[in-house]
């Protein structure tokens, strides 16, 4: 009879030990878990900054190039742009000078 209750207690011991393994692979496998879906959630909303940086960049495009209806026009107003920019940088120049 104590034989059995040695065995039967052995078995039980034996079995808690296995489930706390499982436990603890368990939790770290659930740490791992959670840091890869903190690290995807900050992902995905660096994505939707950058998509809504995209969608405000193409409406702008879409501005300019309703404004802009023709290649020559393009291409004198980019001149005019670059004439500009050019002043600008001889004015800072004289500035620094």
């Amino acid at each position: 009879m104590a034989s059995v209750l040695q065995e039967t207690l052995a078995r039980l011991v034996h079995k808690t030990a296995v489930l706390m393994e499982k436990h603890e692979a368990l939790l770290a496998e659930h740490a791992a878990l959670e840091q890869r879906a903190s690290d995807q959630s900050s992902t995905i909303e660096q994505l939707k900054a950058q998509l809504e940086q995209l969608r405000a960049q193409n409406q702008y495009l879409r501005m300019a190039r309703n404004i802009v209806t023709d290649a020559k026009q393009a291409e004198q107003h980019k001149a005019e742009i670059n004439q500009i920019v050019r002043d600008i940088d001889r004015c800072i120049q004289q500035l620094n000078a």
